[in-house]
């Protein structure tokens, strides 16, 4: 899957990931199994946003230690140059749970001023891992998931076809039914169906169907039966164990049992070391190295402190500069919006509603709200995104985030296809605003 293929549902994530990156302000984590186009789809956001962003990618392996993290993260901050920073970790299932919250708090601490973006590209064994660790009420709460689901067959067939385009700059030279049996062996998924139209194109049929091989002969079923008929006379000519022999022997086996062994568990401890088998509990247990972990952290916080009152001092003096111009430009913008913008202007800027859709085309919002019988319970309004106008709609008015996503999970099935996710009203009066100074 090339930057260039944006069909069907994986260039709707692509897109939805793009957006949040410049308006969101949660961690984002893409999710989905091996081969589904997580790495493809961090080099399409690369390709994408790369003026506005300082743009650091990591590789998150197993040997990637908390200080090897901290590390990297303190060169990029002291490389800032007046840019918000946009961390991608591919592999993040790979982290560990230190490293993660170490992620949780920088990014708890530039939640203001948005200086940092963070991105994760990770399985899901990364919520596997995180589920059964005491970080992850913080990590679910500060979390917005973008789950990538395979393919259908209509988006394989375009999917290949765009391969083999790139490739050789020619229509593809499957037919329908070689397209369906990819589909079917590969699941959906872009890698599995790339490498089988290889196989396929090389000659080789591909993984075949297996027989059944559980039909036993005629000379099999005999011998079963034969020895089932012996072991039925055994058991009836055979002379009963001695009881008292029996429970001798079964008190002997509970006191073996219950007797500790003192080498038991230094040998399990040295087989889950060897196994490299982690255990979750001493993991969370214990404490990140005491002066080197903590010297790093405070480094990275004063430095993240430095940027946002450097950010902070741009922003008291535009807004200083906003303030002088809205006394005199009120009543001009109030003109100037529409019913829907002056509505959500309205609306108590601390209170969240939940964003459904953005479209390029008005039209396809408005008949987005009559569709859906959005009428009155959904408003829209105009931005900017990638330089062009962006019309977003919004529902609801919950005093809360936790209260919006509450909401959120009760939407219809169609509306919850479209991931839907919380934003702050006085987000999305900032962006009215904005726009109508820019008219």
């Amino acid at each position: 899957m090339s930057n260039n293929f944006h069909g069907g549902h994986w260039g709707q994530c692509l897109d939805l990931l793009s957006h949040l990156c410049q308006y969101g302000n949660d961690i984002l984590l893409v999710t989905g199994p091996s081969g589904i186009g997580k790495s493809t789809m961090k080099e399409a956001l690369i390709s994408q946003d790369t003026e506005k962003f300082i743009v650091c990618e990591i590789l998150a392996t197993l040997s990637l230690t908390t200080e090897k993290l901290a590390e990297r993260l303190d060169v990029e901050c002291d490389s800032q140059d007046n840019k918000e920073i946009l961390l991608l970790i591919d592999d993040a299932q790979n982290l560990s749970l230190e490293a993660i919250t170490l992620l949780l708090q920088l990014k708890q601490k530039s939640v203001e001023t948005g200086v940092l973006h963070i991105v994760l590209f990770a399985t899901p064994e990364l919520k596997q891992k995180v589920l059964r660790s005491v970080i992850k009420d913080e990590f679910f709460e500060q979390i917005h998931t973008i789950e990538i689901e395979p393919l259908t067959l209509a988006e394989v067939q375009a999917f290949l076809a765009h391969e083999w385009r790139k490739v050789y700059n020619s229509e593809l030279l499957l037919s329908k039914s070689k397209c369906k049996k990819i589909y079917t062996l590969s699941g959906g998924i872009p890698g599995k169906a790339k490498h089988l139209a290889k196989e396929i194109l090389a000659g080789k049929d591909g993984p075949q169907v297996q027989h059944d091989k559980s039909r036993l002969s005629p000379f099999a079923v005999g011998v079963t039966v034969s020895f089932g008929l012996l072991f039925c006379i055994l058991a009836i000519v055979w002379p009963s164990a001695d009881e008292t022999s029996l429970k001798q022997s079964q008190t002997l086996a509970i006191a073996t049992e219950l007797t500790p062994n003192p080498t038991d568990n230094a040998v399990l401890s040295n087989a889950a070391l060897e196994n490299n088998e982690p255990i979750i509990e001493q993991a969370v247990a214990t404490p990140m190295p005491a002066v080197d972990a903590d010297e790093k952290m405070a480094r990275l916080e004063r430095k993240l402190e430095a940027l946002q009152q450097q950010l902070s001092g741009e922003q008291e003096a535009r807004r200083i500069a906003e303030t002088k111009l809205t006394n005199h430009t009120q009543l001009y913008q109030q003109a100037r919006n529409s019913t829907h913008e002056t509505h959500l202007l309205a609306m108590p800027g601390q209170n969240y509603a939940i964003q459904l859709l953005g479209s390029g085309d008005e039209k396809k919002a408005q008949a987005f709200i009559s569709n859906n019988k959005l009428t009155n319970k959904a408003y829209y309004y105009k931005g900017i995104h990638k330089g062009r106008p962006w019309f977003i709609v919004v529902t609801g008015n919950y005093s809360s985030k936790i209260e919006a996503q509450r909401a959120l999970s009760k939407l219809p099935l169609a509306l919850r296809k479209l991931r839907p996710w919380p934003r702050q009203y006085s987000k999305i009066q900032d962006s009215i605003s904005k726009h109508s100074n820019n008219d």
